[in-house]
């Protein structure tokens, strides 16, 4: 089965990228609709949700400049994303920071009010409780006081919005140290060879646009861990999509479905990702793969 694509890396057939120009993402409603993020925050999640998988890691300068915002107020936004929990953060090899969007809800620290709004709507969606794994902030004022006491350089916000970025704060332009997990590609690259099928899928997907650039793209990951564990990927999920079993044919089934229909790589390894763990929960939790 082939999962056509163009060099961007949008999901689809070629001919669709020539008929449309653009593509649409999922924001969650209620982090446009109640009032807690600002415009700078939601325009860094809005990428990030784009990006999935992929992250950003080019550098701020160049993200602050595609936004159309100030680095100050980029870095300022992305430090409260990441207290709030909608991002994580990780440094890969000797790279820069990558940033993603966090798409776990239960992993979001919000306020106490946003947080039974969010348990209503889960509720009236059928999908029963969220178990929240950090305490809320009590309120807006909770958060923001807790924020200035954290990082006090970047406790400023804007001054107004006829103002243009660069002259609201001459703060100094270092990046705030955080503490972020290295992602262990020799690691990943051993679990490879005992991974689940659809597990691999779900991660091909999901680093589809790596792959992509490590193919097509300008700039190649400096760790060959990485590089080394992308090529595997790839190829196993090769393997597994013109060698699959019965079950895994109609998974690929849905998979080309969604392709076609033009769902974006994130999404689709999303689905997957839910589909593997009903696998594994059914299965009593076997994560070997058929060798």
């Amino acid at each position: 089965m082939n999962f056509p694509f163009n060099k961007q890396g949008n999901g689809g057939p070629q001919s669709m990228s020539k008929t449309l120009g653009y593509r649409f993402i999922a924001f969650p409603v209620p982090l446009d609709t109640y009032g807690f993020l600002n415009e700078d925050e939601k325009s860094v999640l809005r990428c990030l949700i784009r990006l999935g998988e992929r992250g950003w890691f080019y550098g701020d300068k160049k993200l602050a400049r595609n936004l159309g915002i100030g680095v100050y107020h980029l870095r300022r936004a992305k430090l409260r994303l990441h207290v709030l929990g909608l991002i994580r953060i990780e440094k890969r090899g000797n790279q820069n920071y990558t940033y993603f969007f966090q798409d776990d809800i239960q992993g979001w620290r919000l306020t106490e009010n946003i947080n039974a709004k969010l348990q209503v709507d889960h509720e009236k969606m059928g999908l029963g409780r969220i178990d929240f794994k950090v305490e809320p902030f009590k309120s807006n004022e909770h958060f923001n006081n807790y924020f200035a006491q954290k990082f006090q350089k970047f406790a400023a916000g804007r001054k107004g919005r006829g103002q243009r970025c660069e002259d609201i704060s001459q703060a100094p332009e270092v990046e705030p140290r955080i503490v972020v997990p290295t992602r262990n590609f020799k690691s990943l690259i051993e679990k490879l060879s005992s991974a689940h099928p659809t597990k691999i899928l779900s991660d091909y997907f999901n680093y589809r646009h790596q792959i992509i650039d490590l193919k097509f793209g300008d700039a190649r990951p400096t760790d060959p861990d990485e590089v080394h564990y992308l090529e595997t990927l790839e190829l196993k999920a090769d393997k597994i999509i013109r060698q699959p079993d019965e079950k895994t044919k109609l998974i690929l089934d849905e998979v080309q479905f969604r392709v076609t229909q033009g769902d974006s790589n994130f999404n689709i390894g999303v689905m997957l990702e839910k589909i593997y763990r009903s696998q594994i929960k059914n299965s009593g939790g076997t994560h070997e793969v058929q060798k």
